[in-house]
Order: C-alpha cells, then structure tokens, then sequence
C-alpha cells in the first residue's frame, strides 16, 4: 500500500516543476480570466489519461464523458467535452472547467433528474401541512428522500461499498503485507465501525419507511400538480470554482427556480468528482 502511494507522490511530482497557485476570490473580481489558457493553449494528452500544459505544469485537466464531436482537434478543449475538470499536482479538484447543458441530462441518473427535485423542495418547504393530516416521522422521511433533502439510499450504498471494500481487504493477505502498521490499525478500525452498525438491518429498515403510503401520495400528487417534468434549463451561471447557478423554467405553468449545483471530489480515483444540488 505504501508503493502506492509513494508512486502517486512521484507521479504528481513529475507534472509540478513550479506550482501555479489557484486564484483566490470571486469570479467577480477578474479571476475568471486567469482560467483562460485552458481554452487557448494547446494541451498534451497524458499518461495519467488526463491533459496537461507546458506552461501551467501545477494543474490537470480532465475530461468527463464523451466528447461533443470524434477528432476535432480544431476546436477547442472546452468545445470537444460537456465537462472538464481541474486538479492541482497533488490530484486536489480546484475548479470545474464548463457545464454544459447536455452534460445536465446524461446517465441514467443524470444531475437534471436532481435539479427537477427543486420544485418540489420549495413546495413542501412553503407548504410542509399539505401533507394529508399531520405527518408521521416516518412520513416526513419518505418525503424527504424523495424530493432530495435527505440521501439514505445513497449514504446505505456507500457504506455497503465500503464494507464489501474493507472485507476484502480484511481477507486478502498478500494485500495486507504491503500495508503500514498505520493502515492496519485504520483497517481494523473501519472494520469495527462496519460490523457495528448492521448495514444490512438499516437498509431493511430504509425500504420498509420508503413504502409510506402518505409520502408516497403526496408526493405523485405534487409531481402532476407542479407540472415537474415540464422544467428546463435556462441557464446556468458561474458562482464560484466549484459551484453554478442553474435558472429552471417551466413554459407550461410559467414558473422559474433558481438550484446551485455544487461539486466536490470524490476519493475514489484521482480525478473522481459528484455534485450536490439545493434550492437558492
């Protein structure tokens, strides 16, 4: 374990001669423009499968998905992929390129299927008693999965996916000998951790909640009502390195929502990234 680290170490150096330091503050305040060079200077495809830039050696840039076009290599970077991420030598997510509106709706969970959730937090954070007589606990946590404020499901998925991780790290021996004493200790402790909270009973119990009846009517009730399908992206603006502004629109109803679409990185992999959506 510890070659693998020291070999991730030696890897990022290679690309960092000299460090360039990401901008601090506000798009706002001109920074923007330091980002620039990604669209105008010709990049080199690297062995890390990411791009790189002779004159920027502290920064990575990777492209997520397909690209809009095969072998354009006319156009731009930006141009060629729906989204670009930027990382520093040390595999640290700085700055997300460009989100393009296609990107928005690819997968079959895509981040549009979480942005179409909006609408529906506004509504029952204005109208929390539209629920048919007082909500239950239990009814109040269906709705809230449903419509995005809570994640159980994701969160039960994670820890499953760090179980199965950990139990066979746990059996693997040849895996364990290149391990530090520290990294052994951290495996026995996340083991311990696992085994305590029943992963198994919590999702059980997470399926058992979701069948609310009541959440479950309020919820395909507000769907129809609020026209959800009918929203549409109008425009997104930049807010800061990691985070957008999205407008929605609904032609039918007439009605806009502001979400802030909000991304972080993920730890597995070098250049792994997820998003959070909320209402603004």
């Amino acid at each position: 374990m510890r070659k693998f680290f020291l070999c991730l170490a030696t890897m990022s150096m290679a690309f960092a001669n000299t460090y360039a330091e990401s901008p601090k503050g506000n798009v706002e305040d001109g920074n923007d423009s330091y980002w620039k060079w990604i669209t105008s200077e010709q990049p080199h495809w690297s062995d890390v499968r990411c791009y790189t830039y002779l004159n920027h050696p502290g920064y990575m840039v990777y492209p997520h998905g397909k690209p809009t076009c095969q072998d354009c290599s006319n156009l731009s970077i930006d141009e060629q992929f729906k989204m670009l991420s930027v990382y520093d030598e040390y595999f640290n997510l700085v700055r997300i390129v460009k989100v393009k509106q296609e990107w928005l709706s690819e997968g079959l969970h895509s981040a549009l299927d979480d942005l179409k959730k909006i609408p529906l937090q506004l509504e029952y954070a204005a109208n929390r008693n539209g629920i048919k007589d007082k909500p239950s606990a239990n009814t109040v946590y269906a709705v809230e999965n449903l419509i995005g404020l809570r994640n159980d499901e994701e969160r039960l998925k994670a820890l499953s996916l760090e179980f199965s991780l950990k139990s066979y790290a746990k059996g693997n021996a040849s895996m364990q000998a290149q391990m530090s004493a520290e990294e052994k200790q951290q495996l026995d402790d996340d083991w311990y951790r696992l085994n305590k909270m029943d992963i198994k009973g919590q999702k059980k119990a997470h399926k058992a909640k979701m069948d609310d009846e009541k959440a479950n009517d309020w919820y395909d009730q507000a769907f129809v009502d609020l026209n959800v399908e009918g929203y549409k992206v109008k425009e997104i603006t930049r807010i800061d390195d990691l985070s957008f502004m999205v407008l929605m629109q609904n032609d039918k109803t007439g009605k806009e929502c502001k979400a802030k679409l909000t991304f972080y990185q993920e730890k597995l992999g070098k250049f792994g990234v997820k998003y959070k959506v909320s209402a603004m």
